[in-house]
């Protein structure tokens, strides 16, 4: 009986923790009638929305990417395009948006179309960090509940019961805990950016005094290879090397 009440309770906390992510499905469900209905202001405000509350996947980056095309944000669909495909690596349906919307743009991006081992793992982890937080913080709730019980039954067979599933409890905690560093690596490390201005001047140091080392328009992808605090080192497709003021510059 008692252990029936700690299997509740611990059910209960874990179905409670889960309110969030139902929230932010209902919300994407949302958005994605607004789409449909063509009603693309909408749904870019209610995926927007997800977004800002930390909430991604590739498929929400992917359906922000599809919405601002239609509104002819041509620098916002190719940042959230790029954001899928980090998230997704190889995905076929990104890399066909994300050529199409790069026929739209001055200065032509690479497209990252690889499907090495990693890419397909982090492909595989699909749920925020959050999620994979909260779902290791609940299994290793559960474990404790088990092994708690494993100590006030009294039959070796209930006892080898608990024992055991509080141990598989813990090892899932663990592997739950290593997929939540890897998509949070992932999501929080920054690569490229995307020029979110009609046209930027790059300075060949950081500095609005200095030279003008070539000039980039909206939409444009380039590689961060450093940063200071009002600057990002950047270079583009062919090695042209500049410094870039970072209110210009979405990153990802």
């Amino acid at each position: 009986m008692l252990k029936n009440r700690f299997l509740f309770l611990a059910l209960l906390f874990v179905c409670s923790l889960n309110v969030f992510a139902l929230d932010s499905e209902k919300l994407f469900e949302e958005g994605n009638q607004f789409y449909n209905n063509q009603k693309y202001v909408e749904a870019d405000s209610v995926y927007s929305t997800i977004d800002t509350a930390g909430f991604y996947s590739s498929e929400l980056y992917f359906n922000l990417g599809n919405t601002n095309y239609k509104l002819g944000n041509i620098a916002k669909t190719i940042y959230n395009y790029e954001r899928a495909l980090k998230l997704a690596p190889g995905n076929e349906d990104v890399i066909h948006n994300l050529k199409i919307a790069n026929e739209l743009l001055s200065d032509k991006n690479t497209i990252n179309a690889s499907k090495r081992i990693d890419d397909l793992i982090y492909t595989s982890i699909k749920s925020t960090t959050n999620f994979w937080a909260i779902f290791s913080i609940s299994l290793f709730i559960l474990g404790s509940l088990f092994i708690l019980v494993f100590f006030i039954v009294k039959t070796t067979k209930q006892k080898k019961l608990s024992f055991y599933l509080g141990m598989a409890f813990y090892i899932f905690g663990i592997i739950t805990i290593y997929l939540a560093s890897l998509q949070y690596n992932k999501q929080t490390s920054i690569e490229y950016g995307i020029i979110y201005k009609p046209f930027v001047e790059l300075k060949t140091e950081p500095s609005t005094n200095s030279n003008v080392a070539f000039v980039l328009h909206e939409g444009t992808k380039v590689k961060v290879l450093n940063q200071n605090s009002d600057w990002y080192e950047i270079s583009f497709n062919n090695g042209q090397i500049a410094w870039i003021e970072k209110t210009k510059l979405e990153v990802f």
